[in-house]
């Protein structure tokens, strides 16, 4: 990924375990703009990204010998990066970070570990807001929705206006003002449901 054309991502991970000088600092140089990059696209804000990015190298210095494959350092910090970030993106919601336990596995096949990892983070975010953001809804629309848009067997219009009191005509304004509301929601937007919906 985003590591020197003269040192390979082994020897700095390497070097700073092996406590070389200033190989700390080339790691830095390396993938800040991996870091930054990850941060960003987990929806950090502008005023947290400096925050953010410490606490990646922050989380590095206390991880590294915990770094198996060398060559997964990029993987590495740009997963952490991506949890420090919706840590901050999502305030004091607890958000639960990949495991970096004893048992973790890296693989030196780093844009396969970050597609992964980062599709689980983008599904199970989306999910988290847009759950607050049906929370937000009244009752009834919220039953609207789930009747319309459950993986269950399709229901049509006239059994939903029997159950909601609604006239069938009704549910496809109801609907759609519905999904306004959603998209106008600024959680939501964050996750892209605004352009998407």
């Amino acid at each position: 990924m985003a590591c020197s054309a003269h040192q390979p991502a082994t020897d700095l991970l390497q070097d700073y375990l092996a406590g070389t000088a200033g190989s700390f600092a080339r790691i830095v140089e390396s993938y800040a703009p991996l870091v930054r990059a990850a941060a960003l696209r987990r929806g950090c804000r502008q005023a947290d990204l400096d925050d953010v990015v410490q606490e990646t190298w922050l989380s590095l210095v206390r991880n590294a010998p915990r770094i198996r494959c060398s060559n997964a350092l990029g993987s590495w910090l740009w997963i952490t990066a991506g949890n420090h970030a919706l840590r901050a993106s999502l305030g004091a919601e607890r958000v639960e970070p990949v495991d970096f336990g004893a048992e973790a596995e890296w693989t030196a096949d780093e844009d396969a570990v970050v597609d992964q990892v980062s599709r689980a983070l983008e599904s199970e975010t989306a999910r988290r807001l847009l759950d607050r953001a049906l929370a937000r809804l009244s009752e009834r629309d919220r039953t609207l929705i789930h009747l319309l848009f459950d993986d269950a067997e399709p229901v049509d219009y006239r059994t939903i206006g029997r159950q909601l009191d609604m006239p069938p005509g009704a549910i496809g304004p109801t609907r759609g003002r519905i999904m306004a509301k959603l998209r106008s929601d600024a959680e939501l937007a964050r996750i892209g449901f605004d352009r998407a919906a």
